[in-house]
């Protein structure tokens, strides 16, 4: 039989202990000499000489491996035979020796056979087969025999070795069970002290190699090291800075900062002039000091960064002389150097403007190279002209006028009441007449039409991050995509937003294959616009989702409704794609309104329940908190979870409603749950753009009794950019009525800093997808580590979410995470369960 490496080590370690066990035997069975000594009995000595031979071989067996004669699948086997016979033995002792004698005689040997098996379980646990086959040998037929006797006194004591067979087989379990976790854990050990060591090793060659002066002091400011760069920033040798005393430094601004970083307790900034206490020499430097904590909050010492800052100061005195003209002026105004093309200077108004500006590059080209004194260019919908001043022969001032008005007030009137401002195509009134011709068409000569709904997967996105100037140039390069690839007969139109329609005319009448023609033409719709766009120097990569819907006399607005549900069906199914309408679609979508029924239905039912997990504090393992999860009780026991019913819920614009009654939800729980801080409720993005929003939380504290300093709103990090201000508004307000507030799912939205710069927020709740292979992922455990050392920098907390592996805590417990909440401490569950685990968990002690 081959061995597992566990078992291989508890082997070695009963071995080790296999002279104790057979010491104990050899004690026992010379009390049972003792007490027959004098009684002669041919089976006692029998007896003896059986007991003499198993224990003997027991020895040699130790003997052999011990000098390595024999292996340890041999060892292990020969031993197991070896603990057999000795559990047959003394079971043989029973009718050898005890058979006929008086009931004293019995009950001794009884005890005597009941404690050489408990003993036997605390040795041969280390083995479970060993501690098992010994106890199940020696109890049960102890057990037979004191049964199958006539005294009741026999009878009993037969039953209580039943009673003792079980238990012991109980605790023979529970002590192979920490055998193995005992070794288990001396493995785990092993592994974190290699691995401490290789992040010893990584840290120090960053130390070295950080390309700016960095040093360590302890809380009496003496300089305990300091890498190369700060020598060479100060102009000394290693010698002349180790235990220097920092306090000796007779700049004070430079002495502040690095004393009070150990004094407050807090970060501290200085910029500026400096001469080195060592060396005398001068340097513009910007230091940044930190203050150095140990797990319970004591400072041990500081950590500097130092910089020279030299050439950047120059540079900005020599900008800041001749700026003010430019910043000052409302109007776009900039200098540019001709001979390099770039920006010398420019004020607000002109960076606002030039953001905007897609063709920057040949605007700069005509600017530069060209002999008229005036440029023209269009900025998205509007015109401006840049009238341009020649300073010398490389470089130019340029005054820029919004000169829209001038060259729009007319044609704008005519040209966009049936044309789009956008893209230039016809307008959707224009478009329904197309169709209605179509419709004539097809129904004179036995035709078919086919209406392509075009929508722009994930177009959102590409303005969040990109600017809506940099949108609509993308919109128009679809539209001008889409222009070139269709027929002439066919029509095109921009039914708002990221969404067109295509009017495919004179089809066949035949269904099958008017779908093969219609399959062709969208096929090269998908793949033109999956083709990469280029907007400047930005390259985007385009989908779209398709719906279609073949008509001949239909109604307009029913051909559009039909597409428009073929459309949401390929989104639906992973975007990028197409599909046909059919019945089974409208199926589908009358299933999805009776599903909103129900949910409103629910909604006035009040079949919501919260379940709670719990949040616990990696300092202690103390719970500290619980996040709010909703469930909804759908038809008799069924629960359904929030990835369920949420979407419809958003779609349905129910979310609020759901969310206040959350919010009041929580605080009702949070009331009788003094052992927590606060328990977090998530917030949708429509309950933060609902005008109502800020009224009704005012109102659910001052009539429903909702206590705001018991309760954290999570934030989700999808809000769209240009909603910050209004956001940051109203999260100001709720930070004024005593909420906490968390930013969720950080890191996996596109303006994860931009969130921490314009919100006031108290904690970041790091998103499961950084944890769940936080223990293989170098950059997951480096981007983790990041989040919580720029969480405390800005005095932040930190939750990590979905923690659900021992290795995931540890690694969170060494780079300093706050909190945490997931499956290795508990699943959701309902208040009542929760406050039972609060009893079985370490108390919250602030």
């Amino acid at each position: 039989m081959k061995l597992s490496i566990f078992e291989q080590e508890l082997f070695d370690q009963f071995i080790q202990e296999s002279p104790k066990g057979i010491l104990a035997n050899f004690l026992a069975a010379l009390l049972i000499l003792f007490l027959f000594w004098n009684r002669w009995q041919p089976g006692f000595w029998v007896w003896m000489g059986l007991f003499s031979g198993a224990m003997l071989y027991r020895l040699a067996i130790f003997w052999l491996y011990k000098q390595n004669v024999i292996n340890r699948v041999v060892a292990f086997n020969l031993t197991y035979v070896g603990i057999v016979a000795t559990a047959i033995v003394w079971v043989l002792a029973l009718w050898l020796v005890f058979q006929n004698v008086g009931i004293e005689y019995k009950v001794f040997i009884g005890f005597i056979i009941g404690g050489l098996s408990a003993g036997a379980v605390a040795i041969f646990s280390m083995v479970y087969r060993f501690s098992v086959t010994f106890v199940t040998i020696t109890l049960l037929l102890t057990a037979i025999w004191f049964l199958s006797a006539d005294t009741r006194i026999e009878n009993i004591m037969g039953l209580g070795t039943l009673i003792l067979y079980a238990y012991l087989l109980q605790v023979a379990k529970v002590f192979s069970r920490n055998y193995r976790n005992l070794l288990a854990l001396s493995h785990q050990k092993e592994t974190i002290l290699k691995k401490l060591e290789q992040s010893n090793n990584e840290l120090k060659l960053i130390f070295e190699n950080t390309p700016m002066g960095i040093f360590f002091y302890d809380s009496h400011l003496n300089v305990i090291d300091a890498n190369e760069n700060l020598m060479k920033l100060l102009g000394v040798q290693k010698d002349a800075l180790a235990r220097f005393n920092l306090a000796r430094i007779e700049d004070k601004n430079v002495r502040d900062a690095i004393q009070k970083a150990v004094e407050k307790g807090e970060p501290q900034h200085y910029e500026g002039a400096y001469t080195t206490a060592l060396s005398g020499k001068q340097i513009y430097i910007r230091l940044i000091t930190n203050p150095v904590k140990d797990r319970s909050g004591t400072i041990l010492g500081g950590l500097g960064m130092m910089e020279d800052i030299e050439e950047e100061i120059k540079t900005k005195q020599r900008l800041h002389n001749y700026a003010q003209f430019y910043l000052a002026n409302p109007n776009p105004l900039f200098q540019i150097d001709c001979k390099s093309k770039k920006i010398l200077i420019e004020n607000e108004a002109m960076q606002n403007l030039r953001r905007r500006i897609l063709h920057w590059q040949e605007l700069v080209e005509s600017i530069c190279t060209g002999d008229e004194e005036r440029v023209e260019t269009r900025v998205g919908e509007r015109f401006y002209a840049f009238d341009i001043v020649r300073v010398n022969e490389n470089c130019s001032n340029v005054y820029v006028r919004d000169v829209t008005l001038e060259k729009r007030a007319k044609e704008e009137a005519e040209f966009f009441a049936y044309y789009d401002e956008l893209t230039k195509l016809p307008r959707k009134k224009v478009f329904t007449e197309f169709m209605k011709k179509a419709q004539k068409h097809a129904k004179r000569y036995d035709r078919l039409n086919a209406l392509l709904f075009i929508d722009l997967d994930d177009f959102k996105k590409i303005n969040d991050t990109y600017g809506h100037s940099v949108g609509d140039e993308f919109l128009v390069q679809i539209a001008n995509r889409l222009r070139k690839i269709l027929r002439g007969v066919d029509v095109i139109t921009r039914l708002g937003g990221d969404e067109f329609a295509v009017l495919l005319t004179d089809l066949p009448g035949n269904e099958e294959e008017a779908k093969e023609r219609v399959e062709h033409v969208v096929q090269k719709i998908l793949h033109t616009i999956n083709d990469p766009l280029v907007i400047g120097d930005i390259t985007i990569k385009a989908a779209a989702s398709v719906g279609i819907a073949l008509f001949r006399d239909e109604s307009i607005d029913e051909v559009f409704k039909n597409a428009d549900l073929a459309m949401y069906e390929a989104k639906n199914e992973g975007k990028n794609r197409y599909k046909f309408y059919t019945e089974e679609i409208r199926i589908r979508y009358l299933e999805k309104n009776r599903l909103f029924s129900e949910l409103e239905r629910a909604i006035l039912a009040n079949d919501f329940v919260l379940y709670l997990q719990p949040v616990v504090r990696l300092e202690d393992g103390a719970c500290v908190g619980a996040e709010a999860l909703m469930r909804w009780r759908y038809r008799q026991n069924t629960l359904l979870y929030p990835d369920i019913f949420i979407k419809f819920a958003e779609e349905g614009q129910h979310i609020y409603k759901l969310t206040m009654w959350a919010i009041k939800e929580a605080s009702r729980h949070a009331e009788n749950l003094d052992q927590i801080e606060r328990i977090s409720v998530n917030l949708s993005m429509q309950d933060l753009q609902n005008e109502r929003f800020i009224d009704d939380i005012r109102r659910l504290i001052e009539t429903e009794g909702v206590d705001p300093k018991r309760l954290m709103l999570e934030i989700t990090e999808t809000i769209a950019l240009e909603d910050y201000v209004q956001i940051a508004s109203r999260v100001e307000r709720l930070k004024d009525f005593g909420f906490r507030i968390a930013i969720d799912d950080f890191g996996t939205g596109y303006s994860s800093m931009y969130y921490l710069k314009h919100l006031d927020v108290d904690t970041i709740k790091i998103d499961k997808t950084f944890i769940d292979a936080i223990e293989k992922n170098r950059k997951d455990r480096i981007l983790t580590g990041t989040v919580i050392d720029l969480a405390k920098l800005l005095g932040l907390k930190t939750i990590a979410e979905g923690v659900e592996r021992k290795e995931q805590l540890d690694i969170l417990k060494s780079q300093g995470c706050d909190k945490a909440q997931g499956y290795l401490f508990a699943k959701p569950m309902p208040p009542k369960d929760f406050v039972e685990y609060l009893a079985a968990t370490p108390v919250a002690h602030d």
